[in-house]
């Protein structure tokens, strides 16, 4: 009976300790409590989420790791905006619609390039190789040993978007650009529309 007594204190404990070294992220707008002990990438998906963020949004869980019953995770964080201009945007827009209605009806629309492959040491199929970034918009601060590169584009709405589509960790967006806003109040809020960022040495 002590023993008993004895193994399941200490199972609580380990899992206190546990559940105590998981550290969520500040902006996470969505916590989900396990119901029951399963592997991460079960849990993930059953919440609409991916392994990869839930690692990033809950510090401390390791790659290979099982969810605790009746321990919360964080799978979303909020969208911080990327900052843009709405009056040229519309502005942009509402060019694109009159090019669009001038177009003759024969003539086919261009069809748009598809993302490449990644090739070599490429974090995900929309990076740039350094080669081929003459004439892009580099954004300041960014480092120096930069080796693959990201264009921002409209549809993307935030540092945890953009990090999660170049399948790296959003610290590793804020640690190549040192511009980048990392810290409340102004996270990701300098994020530009057009503007080419660092994805990976």
């Amino acid at each position: 009976m002590k023993f008993s007594l004895i193994a399941a204190a200490t199972v609580a404990l380990a899992g206190l300790a546990s559940a105590n070294a998981i550290e969520h992220d500040v902006h996470c707008t969505k916590f989900v409590t396990a119901d029951v002990a399963e592997s991460c990438v079960k849990f993930a998906e059953s919440n609409g989420a991916n392994l990869r963020t839930l690692l990033d949004l809950n510090n401390g869980l390791p790659t290979d790791c099982v969810v605790e019953k009746d321990q919360q995770y964080c799978i979303s964080v909020g969208h911080t905006r990327a900052k843009r201009c709405l009056a040229e945007k519309k502005k942009a827009e509402e060019k694109k619609k009159q090019e669009q209605e001038q177009q003759p009806k024969e003539e086919k629309p261009k069809q748009q390039e598809k993302p490449k492959k990644p090739s070599g040491n490429a974090p995900s199929e929309y990076a740039i190789p350094r080669s081929e970034t003459s004439g892009l918009k580099l954004v300041n601060k960014i480092n120096e040993n930069c080796q693959w590169y990201y264009t921002i584009l409209p549809e993307d709405d935030g540092c945890y978007a953009v990090a999660e589509k170049n399948n790296i960790p959003v610290e590793t967006l804020y640690k190549l650009n040192k511009n980048l806003h990392s810290k409340e109040p102004n996270v990701c809020d300098n994020l530009d529309t057009g503007k080419t960022y660092c994805i990976g040495l």
